[in-house]
């Protein structure tokens, strides 16, 4: 880890973790002896990540900056180390991932959502909510807020269905879409293990997503493999979770157009840039704030907003691009290099597996 405001990216050691999941506690010192004690798993292991749930399930990453990808050495011991925790354990290097003691890198989970359990399994290295009891609060909150709704529900950035299969029990038909190929199939998995019907999973990002809904759209390839008809469809409420970064003007127009829009927002300030842009159309009426990263300064947020009658949206202002800040962790690189000041390279995950049940409770 570094402290954020450090310019020289000074690492913090972190050796545990007392106000996160007890299983993350319990693992950490147990992976550290495990590392310290054996050569070959220490042997340019630079990073450990721990992605643990409230269920028990856990998966331990361990990434190199060395090729493990023929290292059969490694993989033995790697291999009795994830059983020995019972964990499911990733190993990574440059371009190659390999997962030991389970089908897949993931981990279930089961979130306790208005009175009823949803069933959710989270990819390693894809996006899911970080802390399991306040992402109850939070979900809950979302279907609480559309318990009266009627026809179907547009989500963007749908991620795992985290929202998606919750919010299902409130409308007739339900089209969520996501940009990863990863986590939209892994949606599509989380609502069979949850036995819903009425949704519908597409990979499109948002500006796909709004121009796919426009009259003259021109036909979506992913729409039909999906065999998403849109014409059957009567969308009146827009959820969204966006990135740190917002909605963008795709977006933001698309939201304009719908009677009543969810916002869940994990950056409070573009938040309220994204709110003053659909203030043009809509009213807020409801808010709550959700404290998902304790002892930080950031925090989650929700707002219900609703359409005012009457409005002509060919008098509204055209939606703004927002400006782009950049990372303080990439400042100083020159654009287009990689490490060393060479040419970075592209190029895809080679995917390894290994081992039958996982070690998941």
């Amino acid at each position: 880890m570094y402290d954020g405001d450090n310019e020289k990216r000074t690492p913090l050691r972190v050796v545990d973790f007392p106000r996160g999941c007890a299983e993350t506690q319990r693992l950490m010192p147990l992976v550290l002896d495990a590392l310290r004690g054996d050569d070959v798993l220490r042997d340019k292991c630079h990073e450990v990540r721990f992605h643990t749930t409230l269920r028990g399930s856990s998966v331990v990453v361990l990434v190199y900056n060395r090729p493990i990808d023929n290292d059969k050495n490694w993989k033995t011991k790697a291999e009795k180390l994830a059983k020995e925790l019972k964990v499911v354990l990733v190993g990574r290097s440059s371009k190659f991932r390999i997962t030991l003691n389970g089908d897949a890198p993931r981990v279930r989970e089961k979130l306790r959502i208005a009175g009823k359990d949803v069933n959710l399994y989270q990819l390693e290295g894809e996006f899911s909510q970080p802390n399991g009891r306040v992402c109850e609060k939070m979900v809950t909150w979302a279907v609480e807020r559309t318990q009266s709704s009627k026809n179907d529900l547009l989500e963007l950035y749908c991620g795992n269905g985290n929202f998606t299969i919750p919010m299902s029990r409130n409308f007739r038909k339900v089209l969520a879409t996501e940009v990863s190929k990863a986590n939209t199939e892994c949606a599509r998995e989380n609502l069979t293990a949850n036995q819903v019907k009425n949704v519908q999973f597409a990979r499109l990002n948002a500006k796909e997503t709004a121009d796919a809904l426009q009259p003259d759209a021109r036909p979506f390839k992913r729409l039909t493999e999906a065999a998403v008809d849109l014409s059957s469809l009567k969308l009146e409420t827009l959820f969204v979770d966006p990135p740190r970064a917002g909605l963008e003007p795709a977006a933001i127009g698309l939201a304009r157009s719908f009677d009543t829009v969810v916002y869940v927002s994990c950056n409070p300030e573009t938040l309220a840039d994204d709110v003053e842009q659909l203030s043009h159309t809509h009213d807020i009426t409801h808010a709550a704030v959700f404290d998902q990263f304790p002892y930080t300064r950031h925090c989650e947020a929700g707002v219900l907003l609703k359409k005012r009658s009457g409005v002509d949206l060919s008098t509204v202002p055209e939606p703004r691009a927002r400006e782009k800040k950049k990372s303080k962790r990439y400042a100083g690189k020159r654009k287009g290099k990689g490490k060393g000041g060479g040419q970075a390279k592209k190029g895809k995950v080679e995917e390894a597996a290994s081992g039958g049940d996982s070690g998941c409770a």
